[in-house]
């Protein structure tokens, strides 16, 4: 797929964004490696209509970041050099050792967020966006980071950084420059509430994000992959989707793909439980502590 290419109208606003010229490796490199996850979405059956259309344009900006962007949440002179209401874009950033935030699961986070929009944006408005919504969101791109890259370490960003930039398995193990001072949370229990970040966004999905490694560890990603692509495609994620309303998604996706009395669905509900998300019905949950009480009268 060829090196994307601007009009001079279009160079013009984008050059205002900060952009800056990416070596011809570096940008073939990052539109190749999205080809590669729109085929992955493809083959899993995501049509065009929902994120797997040609991958849009990509842009290099002058900051330490990446993002997918659409023109209807941007300025509109900057939307009409996207090409109206429907343009996309891809910003890929440096860092401030010069290098590229094209990281493979940093662009894999990115596309994911292209699909997970496209899926809200079905017969509805969009919602929701700011604070355990928005991390919810976050934490889908974060899971299919890893899951198109084939990265099992839990780890994100760990090619722009020593460290990496979040960590699944252990969420305040991050440089805290990358949690704006803030300890990552672990569990439910000690999710902040913070006004910047939009409300947490990033730095709260360390809970989900543990439970979902945790079930990667023992399926795999594949599994995992198509645990949350069922979520999506049957709507039990939305876009006002909270982190209970996930966690409930996503164990009814594992039933209903495995089977209600399956491993995999016992897992999934434990993988949650343990970061303080039981996605159980409050009886299923009652019998279930009134049943770990008998037993241990009996030991």
């Amino acid at each position: 797929m060829p090196t994307p290419s601007w009009n001079k109208a279009e160079a013009s606003i984008i050059g205002s964004m900060g952009n800056q010229v990416a070596p011809p490796t570096d940008a073939q490199r990052a539109v190749d490696q999205l080809e590669t996850f729109r085929r992955w979405f493809e083959d899993h059956g995501v049509d065009a209509q929902h994120g797997s259309g040609p991958v849009p344009r990509v842009a290099w900006v002058g900051a330490e970041n990446a993002a997918y962007v659409k023109s209807n949440a941007m300025p509109k002179f900057i939307a009409d050099a996207l090409g109206g209401a429907n343009g996309e874009l891809f910003l890929i950033g440096r860092g401030k050792d010069g290098k590229s935030f094209a990281a493979a699961d940093v662009l894999g986070h990115e596309f994911a967020h292209r699909i997970t929009e496209s899926y809200f944006a079905d017969g509805a408005q969009v919602k929701g966006g700011f604070g355990g919504s928005g991390a919810v969101r976050e934490h889908i791109s974060d899971v299919f980071g890893q899951v198109l890259t084939g990265d099992r370490s839990g780890v994100i960003g760990e090619d722009l950084v020593q460290g990496g930039i979040r960590s699944m398995r252990r969420p305040n193990s991050v440089d805290s420059r990358y949690t704006g001072g803030l300890e990552n949370p672990e569990t439910a229990a000690n999710v902040p509430t913070v006004l910047g970040d939009n409300g947490g966004v990033h730095l709260n999905v360390g809970p989900l994000n543990r439970a979902a490694d945790a079930y990667q560890l023992k399926f795999g990603l594949e599994d995992l992959g198509d645990l949350y692509l069922h979520a999506l495609q049957t709507k039990k994620i939305v876009s006002d989707t909270g982190f209970d309303a996930l966690a409930r998604a996503i164990w009814q996706s594992a039933k209903e793909l495995h089977g209600e009395s399956s491993e995999q669905a016992a897992f999934a509900r434990t993988a949650f439980k343990d970061v303080g998300l039981d996605p159980a019905p409050l009886m299923q949950r009652m019998h279930d502590r009134v049943d770990g009480w008998l037993h241990r009268g009996m030991d």
